[in-house]
């Protein structure tokens, strides 16, 4: 993800979850400087990212977005 669009400016891969697929469980807000920075992000190919707000805690409900491969 970016903080940039276009994939510009401050630019990580970033994992936020569990590697057991139990993500109700694991819900982490997001690092500095992405929180409330967004401008790209989009997960591998094959998977995706389902971002929530703060309205849905615990990874509930439909979420702001669903990003799939290669993101935007």
């Amino acid at each position: 993800m970016c903080t940039g669009g276009g994939w510009g400016n401050t630019c990580s891969n970033v994992f936020i979850g569990s590697a057991t697929g139990d993500y109700s469980k694991t819900w982490q807000m997001l690092p500095a400087p992405y929180f409330g920075s967004i401008g790209s992000a989009g997960p591998d190919k094959d998977a995706l990212c389902r971002l929530f707000d703060s309205a849905y805690s615990g990874c509930t409900g439909s979420g702001l977005s669903i990003l799939t491969y290669p993101g935007n």
